[in-house]
Protein backbone atom coordinates (compact mmCIF):
# COMPACT_ATOMS: atom_id res chain seq x y z
CA UNK A 1 0.00 0.00 0.00
CA UNK A 2 1.30 3.57 -0.50
CA UNK A 3 1.79 6.03 2.04
CA UNK A 4 -0.23 8.87 2.49
CA UNK A 5 1.89 11.96 3.17
CA UNK A 6 1.06 15.01 5.15
CA UNK A 7 1.12 17.05 2.50
CA UNK A 8 -1.81 14.85 0.51
CA UNK A 9 -3.64 14.79 4.01
CA UNK A 10 -3.56 18.56 4.40
CA UNK A 11 -4.26 20.27 0.60
CA UNK A 12 -8.19 19.54 0.98
CA UNK A 13 -8.06 21.18 4.49
CA UNK A 14 -6.30 24.01 3.27
CA UNK A 15 -8.36 24.20 0.00
CA UNK A 16 -11.35 24.43 2.57
CA UNK A 17 -9.72 27.27 4.92
CA UNK A 18 -8.99 29.51 1.86
CA UNK A 19 -13.01 29.32 0.55
CA UNK A 20 -13.64 29.91 4.00
CA UNK A 21 -11.70 33.07 4.28
CA UNK A 22 -12.83 34.32 1.23
CA UNK A 23 -16.56 34.45 2.98
CA UNK A 24 -15.18 35.10 6.68
CA UNK A 25 -11.67 36.71 6.79
CA UNK A 26 -9.77 34.97 9.11
CA UNK A 27 -7.60 37.94 9.94
CA UNK A 28 -6.18 37.98 13.59
CA UNK A 29 -7.23 34.33 13.94
CA UNK A 30 -3.98 32.72 15.33
CA UNK A 31 -4.24 28.57 14.16
CA UNK A 32 -1.28 25.70 13.42
CA UNK A 33 -0.91 22.71 11.88
CA UNK A 34 0.44 19.90 14.32
CA UNK A 35 2.98 17.45 12.92
CA UNK A 36 2.95 18.81 9.74
CA UNK A 37 6.85 17.23 9.37
CA UNK A 38 6.24 16.43 5.38
CA UNK A 39 4.75 19.41 4.33
CA UNK A 40 5.51 21.11 1.02
CA UNK A 41 6.97 24.48 0.35
CA UNK A 42 3.48 25.54 -1.36
CA UNK A 43 1.37 24.48 1.54
CA UNK A 44 4.11 26.45 3.75
CA UNK A 45 3.24 29.46 1.41
CA UNK A 46 -0.37 28.63 1.65
CA UNK A 47 -0.72 28.46 6.20
CA UNK A 48 1.20 32.00 5.77
CA UNK A 49 -0.72 33.24 3.40
CA UNK A 50 -3.79 32.83 5.38
CA UNK A 51 -2.19 33.89 9.03
CA UNK A 52 -1.63 30.49 10.11
CA UNK A 53 1.21 28.76 11.97
CA UNK A 54 3.38 25.61 12.19
CA UNK A 55 4.01 23.56 15.21
CA UNK A 56 6.22 20.48 14.95
CA UNK A 57 7.88 18.11 17.33
CA UNK A 58 11.49 16.75 16.99
CA UNK A 59 10.72 12.75 16.36
CA UNK A 60 13.64 12.89 13.99
CA UNK A 61 16.14 12.99 16.35
CA UNK A 62 14.44 9.59 18.07
CA UNK A 63 12.84 8.35 15.11
CA UNK A 64 14.88 8.87 12.11
CA UNK A 65 16.44 6.07 11.55
CA UNK A 66 13.17 4.53 11.18
CA UNK A 67 12.20 7.29 9.19
CA UNK A 68 15.28 6.54 6.85
CA UNK A 69 14.24 2.85 6.11
CA UNK A 70 10.46 3.44 5.34
CA UNK A 71 10.99 6.42 3.33
CA UNK A 72 15.24 6.91 2.48
CA UNK A 73 17.63 9.21 3.17
CA UNK A 74 16.99 12.05 0.76
CA UNK A 75 14.00 11.98 2.25
CA UNK A 76 15.02 12.43 5.51
CA UNK A 77 17.42 14.88 4.73
CA UNK A 78 14.87 17.28 4.24
CA UNK A 79 12.06 16.38 6.65
CA UNK A 80 11.35 18.50 8.33
CA UNK A 81 12.02 21.51 5.99
CA UNK A 82 13.81 23.10 8.71
CA UNK A 83 16.04 25.54 6.85
CA UNK A 84 13.02 27.08 4.53
CA UNK A 85 10.14 26.87 7.24
CA UNK A 86 12.08 29.69 9.52
CA UNK A 87 13.24 31.72 6.03
CA UNK A 88 9.74 31.41 4.98
CA UNK A 89 8.86 33.51 7.63
CA UNK A 90 5.56 31.47 8.75
CA UNK A 91 5.18 31.28 12.26
CA UNK A 92 6.92 28.46 13.45
CA UNK A 93 7.75 26.75 16.99
CA UNK A 94 9.14 23.25 18.30
CA UNK A 95 7.25 20.94 20.53
CA UNK A 96 8.15 18.10 22.82
CA UNK A 97 4.62 16.32 22.01
CA UNK A 98 4.35 15.29 25.61
CA UNK A 99 6.99 12.23 24.94
CA UNK A 100 4.70 10.20 22.54
CA UNK A 101 6.59 10.99 19.56
CA UNK A 102 9.59 12.76 21.67
CA UNK A 103 11.76 13.58 24.21
CA UNK A 104 10.64 15.87 27.09
CA UNK A 105 14.01 16.87 27.06
CA UNK A 106 14.29 20.18 24.27
CA UNK A 107 18.11 19.78 24.28
CA UNK A 108 17.54 16.31 22.25
CA UNK A 109 15.98 17.89 19.76
CA UNK A 110 18.05 21.21 19.54
CA UNK A 111 21.14 18.80 19.30
CA UNK A 112 19.36 17.34 16.23
CA UNK A 113 18.47 20.62 14.73
CA UNK A 114 22.07 21.75 14.79
CA UNK A 115 24.02 18.94 14.29
CA UNK A 116 21.74 16.83 11.66
CA UNK A 117 22.40 13.62 14.32
CA UNK A 118 19.81 11.24 15.61
CA UNK A 119 20.67 9.83 19.05
CA UNK A 120 21.82 6.85 17.05
CA UNK A 121 24.86 9.42 15.76
CA UNK A 122 23.43 9.01 12.35
CA UNK A 123 23.22 12.21 10.10
CA UNK A 124 19.60 12.27 9.56
CA UNK A 125 19.73 16.24 8.47
CA UNK A 126 21.31 17.69 5.64
CA UNK A 127 23.62 20.22 6.19
CA UNK A 128 21.65 22.84 4.53
CA UNK A 129 18.53 21.79 6.18
CA UNK A 130 20.02 22.94 9.87
CA UNK A 131 19.80 25.72 11.91
CA UNK A 132 21.79 27.70 14.10
CA UNK A 133 21.99 27.59 18.20
CA UNK A 134 20.11 30.86 18.38
CA UNK A 135 17.13 29.78 15.71
CA UNK A 136 16.80 26.20 17.61
CA UNK A 137 16.59 27.89 20.76
CA UNK A 138 13.91 30.41 19.64
CA UNK A 139 11.87 27.79 18.29
CA UNK A 140 11.10 26.32 22.02
CA UNK A 141 11.31 29.96 23.25
CA UNK A 142 10.19 33.11 21.52
CA UNK A 143 8.65 31.67 18.33
CA UNK A 144 6.58 29.20 20.69
CA UNK A 145 4.99 32.59 22.25
CA UNK A 146 2.86 33.45 19.07
CA UNK A 147 1.16 30.27 19.16
CA UNK A 148 -0.38 31.42 22.65
CA UNK A 149 -0.66 35.19 21.67
CA UNK A 150 2.18 35.71 24.98
CA UNK A 151 4.78 37.38 22.70
CA UNK A 152 4.72 40.53 25.09
CA UNK A 153 4.80 38.51 28.16
CA UNK A 154 6.90 35.25 27.57
CA UNK A 155 9.20 33.16 25.71
CA UNK A 156 12.59 35.28 26.64
CA UNK A 157 14.17 36.35 29.97
CA UNK A 158 13.66 40.46 30.03
CA UNK A 159 12.64 42.84 32.52
CA UNK A 160 8.54 42.31 33.44
CA UNK A 161 8.25 38.59 31.46
CA UNK A 162 7.17 35.21 33.15
CA UNK A 163 10.11 32.91 32.50
CA UNK A 164 10.78 29.08 33.13
CA UNK A 165 14.39 29.22 33.11
CA UNK A 166 17.27 26.23 33.30
CA UNK A 167 20.58 27.17 34.84
CA UNK A 168 23.52 25.46 32.42
CA UNK A 169 26.55 24.75 33.74
CA UNK A 170 28.19 25.07 30.30
CA UNK A 171 27.60 27.74 27.43
CA UNK A 172 25.09 26.40 25.00
CA UNK A 173 26.15 28.61 22.12
CA UNK A 174 30.36 27.48 22.71
CA UNK A 175 30.11 23.91 23.46
CA UNK A 176 30.81 21.46 20.89
CA UNK A 177 28.00 20.34 18.90
CA UNK A 178 28.28 17.36 20.44
CA UNK A 179 28.18 18.34 23.82
CA UNK A 180 24.62 20.30 22.97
Amino acid sequence: REHITYDENITPFLDALEELNKKTPLDGLRWSLEHAETISPANIARVKALGGGIALDTKMAMHGDSFVKTHGREKALQTPRLRHLVDSGVPLAMTTDAFRAASFNPWIGISWMVSGKSISGAEILARDNRLTRAEALGLFTRKAAWFTSTESEMGMIAPGYLADFALLDRDYFSVPESQI
